[in-house]
């Protein structure tokens, strides 16, 4: 790999350390990590391992690996998808092929508005093999 490359990998950890090392330059006694700083170290765990990153940013591996974990990702918004059967099964006709467990076949031919007929068809034609 060429070091221009290795540079170029490395920047977002590099980036995230620094803003680390500012921050401990900066700050006063003992405060607590600022959230920012924990989601920058958290997004990192996409591209590096989590000991990498708990080395690299001087951060207590079991609190990163507990945070990690904490994260989770959004559910996708729930949308309502219309499902326009006249587009699937043509509206004249619609066939059905049936083979029961005893080895009975029956073929149905069904016009536009017998199809809710179907399903009490096909369980009668299989509870008929039992």
């Amino acid at each position: 790999m060429k070091q221009e490359d290795q540079v170029t990998t490395h920047a977002p950890l590099d980036a995230v350390r620094q803003a680390f090392e500012q921050w401990r330059s900066t700050r006063s006694g003992r405060e607590r990590i600022p959230e920012e700083l924990w989601q920058a170290a958290v997004d990192l765990s996409e591209s590096y391992t989590l000991c990498r990153i708990a080395t690299e940013l001087k951060l207590d591996y079991s609190r990163l690996r507990r945070r990690i974990r904490e994260r989770s990702p959004e559910p996708p918004p729930s949308r309502f998808i219309e499902l326009r059967m006249d587009r699937l099964v043509p509206s004249h006709q619609c066939t059905v092929q049936l083979r029961s467990p005893a080895g009975f076949e029956m073929t149905v031919h069904v016009s536009a508005g017998y199809e809710p007929q179907i399903p009490h068809l096909i369980h009668h034609f299989l509870s008929q093999g039992r």
